[in-house]
């Protein structure tokens, strides 16, 4: 039996050409029909490459109109090769005994059957050309503007809101999952996830929520729909684009130099997808900027996990209160930067107090209330208070490896607040440098001069036979206010 030459795309055209080029054997000259046999091969064998064209490009309405018509009545025309191949078939067949001799006598009839397959092939061959005139009528590319631009019709969807999507939570939640490293999964490991199904069941509008869901974990990310037939030029225009706001050309000949852009965008990022994965790079400093990250959610209460192989943090206009335990979590935590932000109270400074590993604290941020430190900071070697505060004490004890103090006083806030100067700096047992910058504007000259005469008695009480070197200097010394 012969293979099956019928398929949905191409109708019955396969199993047509084969059967045409059957009746073009000698037998069938006799039928004065050959002429018109060649040519519906020759318009079949166009009407199988409309076909095939339709169904591996992007054609327009017109030609999807046209290859459905010929689809269709390449089903009607086989049925009449079938009918005519049968019927020459019955009649060439040899007869024996009284079949044989009732031929004879059929023989004498008029020839009808002949004549019926000629006939069979004339209607083909009308119906082809009725056909192709009918195709021909009703093309209007030379009077309707084309159109240049192709839309998607999933774009319709995809954009829609996520609150007005049904039973989308649950795969898009299983894709991230899948998406999201594991604990034993490498963090350079490459991942693809293929969504698959028949068309209208939400496979991009499925795809645009995942890809919502992660972007934020990303500095550049692009989501693009590519067709049955992309354009290259397009395709890496619209990547490029979604990587940098600005229109770019999509001529084909631009492709290396998109290419070429996109590759050096791309080079020596690094793409991470969760901040847990950071140890497995060696991590050894994170900067956090809080202000640009609040507004897209990036910023809460479990955000940060812990990172054994931290080494430094810095963090700017953030909330102590958000980062307590996430820095105690900090098992190797050497250097601490804050600046900026809300100002800090005598609580968080007992959190930074209990890192056991802290060697240097630099504070460049306001503070709720005085500062009394007198216990924590056990392995503390430098700190840096460069902000405004009206009372510090450093009370016995306090600091025991303390080497290095910087400070900034504002002379005009301790003396708004009635404080003293009696920082207790004699008190830092393993002292060996201080630098003090002090801020003279709205203030006397005299009380200035007090104020570096009582941080040079702090110094000179120190119990170390080998006493701090000090190291003052005066800032906005013009602004001073008159003498009393």
């Amino acid at each position: 039996m012969a293979p099956c030459l019928v398929s949905a795309s191409t109708g019955a055209m396969g199993s047509l050409l084969t059967k045409l080029e059957t009746m073009l054997d000698d037998e069938y000259i006799l039928l004065n029909v050959r002429r018109d046999i060649e040519f519906v091969i020759h318009e079949l064998a166009m009407w199988q490459f409309l076909l095939d064209v339709a169904d591996t490009e992007e054609p327009g309405q017109h030609d999807k109109s046209c290859a459905d018509l010929v689809r269709e009545h390449s089903y009607d025309i086989e049925d009449k090769i079938d009918n005519s191949m049968s019927l020459m078939l019955h009649h060439a067949c040899p007869k024996s005994g009284i079949k044989k001799h009732m031929s004879k006598f059929k023989n004498l009839l008029p020839v009808k059957i002949p004549y019926q397959i000629a006939k069979d092939i004339k209607d083909i061959k009308s119906q082809i050309l009725e056909v192709s005139n009918r195709c021909e009528r009703y093309r209007f590319e030379d009077v309707c503007l084309a159109r240049t631009e192709f839309v998607d019709p999933r774009l319709c969807t995809v954009d829609t809101c996520a609150a007005d999507l049904v039973g989308i939570d649950g795969p898009k939640h299983e894709l991230v999952k899948w998406l999201r490293n594991g604990e034993d999964e490498s963090v350079h490991q490459q991942k693809v996830v293929s969504i698959v199904g028949c068309a209208g069941l939400g496979k991009t509008t499925l795809a645009k929520q995942v890809y919502d869901e992660l972007r934020i974990n990303f500095e550049y990310r692009a989501f693009v729909s590519i067709s049955r037939s992309p354009n290259m030029a397009t395709i890496l225009k619209c990547v490029l684009s979604q990587f940098h706001a600005q229109d770019y050309s999509s001529d084909e000949s631009e492709i290396p130099k998109l290419v070429d852009q996109i590759r050096d965008l791309l080079q020596d990022k690094r793409l991470v997808s969760s901040l847990s994965k950071l140890d497995a790079g060696r991590l050894s400093n994170l900067y956090v900027t809080f202000y640009l990250r609040e507004k897209d959610g990036f910023i809460g209460h479990p955000f940060l996990p812990a990172l054994n192989s931290i080494r430094e943090v810095y963090l700017r206009r953030g909330r102590m209160c958000w980062m307590n335990k996430w820095l105690l979590s900090l098992a190797n935590l050497e250097k601490l930067y804050i600046s900026g932000g809300d100002e800090i109270e005598q609580d968080d400074l007992r959190t930074v107090g209990s890192i056991p590993t802290l060697v240097e604290f630099k504070l460049y941020s306001g503070c709720l209330g005085p500062i009394i430190i007198s216990s924590g900071f056990e392995q503390l070697e430098r700190l840096e208070l460069k902000f405004s505060f009206s009372q510090l004490t450093f009370e016995v004890g306090a600091m025991p490896n303390l080497k290095k103090l910087d400070l900034h006083v504002y002379l005009s806030k301790f003396k708004s607040a009635g404080a003293g100067f009696d920082f207790g700096i004699q008190h830092l047992s393993s002292l060996a440098c201080v630098s003090i910058v002090i801020f003279c504007e709205g203030v006397s000259a005299a009380y200035v001069e007090a104020a570096e005469g009582a941080f040079k008695s702090m110094v000179n009480a120190h119990p170390n036979p080998n006493r701090p070197m000090l190291e003052m200097t005066r800032e906005s010394a013009d602004f001073m206010s008159q003498d009393e």
